[in-house]
């Protein structure tokens, strides 16, 4: 998109009759897209705010909770953001936020141009599990990608740069995706 806006309000619920573990998963996403006058150039905004917790009190199951990293988080791996226990295995967060700011163009030329390049700063943080005390802390990435429009849908490839990480993120600053920008 290169103008308007896209909200959405999701609530997920899995009770006992389809889980082991009761849940509910609550997310609002908002996206703003500005078009540049006379330009096919765009400024974006992207943001969500994700909560997911179980009901009774029982522990999430990893499986359940929520990451941050790879393809809502360059710079890092999937799962690259976030506690792991002492197997290194991942446990994942109940809260999540993250906010994309960046602007879009043509790479060369003009609106037959099939290029696009994007520059973002994302900022982010996973916290708060139900198997280590893990408190909110603030992780920051800066990303430029091309994006190369074909009729199987978009083929991204990304190089970022993590700003702000902590001590046991694993980043990645190459990345390649096919059917999705971003």
């Amino acid at each position: 998109p290169t103008q308007g806006s896209l909200n959405s309000f999701n609530i997920e619920i899995a009770p006992d009759i389809f889980s082991d573990v009761n849940y509910y998963r609550v997310s609002l996403k908002n996206n703003f897209y500005l078009k540049r006058k006379n330009s096919e150039s765009n400024f974006f905004a992207l943001s969500s705010i994700d909560i997911v917790d179980s009901f009774n009190n029982d522990r999430l199951k990893t499986v359940d909770s929520l990451s941050l990293g790879g393809r809502n988080f360059k710079g890092f791996d999937f799962r690259g953001i976030g506690p792991k226990d002492n197997f290194s295995n991942y446990l994942g967060g109940k809260k999540r936020y993250i906010l994309s700011i960046g602007y879009t163009s043509s790479f060369l030329f003009d609106k037959k141009d099939n290029i696009l390049f994007s520059n973002y700063f994302s900022v982010g943080s996973l916290w708060d599990n139900d198997y280590q005390k893990d408190n909110h802390k603030l992780r920051a990435s800066f990303t430029s990608a091309f994006d190369v429009l074909t009729p199987i849908g978009p083929l991204t490839l990304s190089y970022s740069i993590p700003l702000v990480k902590e001590q046991g993120d694993l980043t990645n600053n190459v990345s390649f995706s096919i059917g999705t920008t971003f």
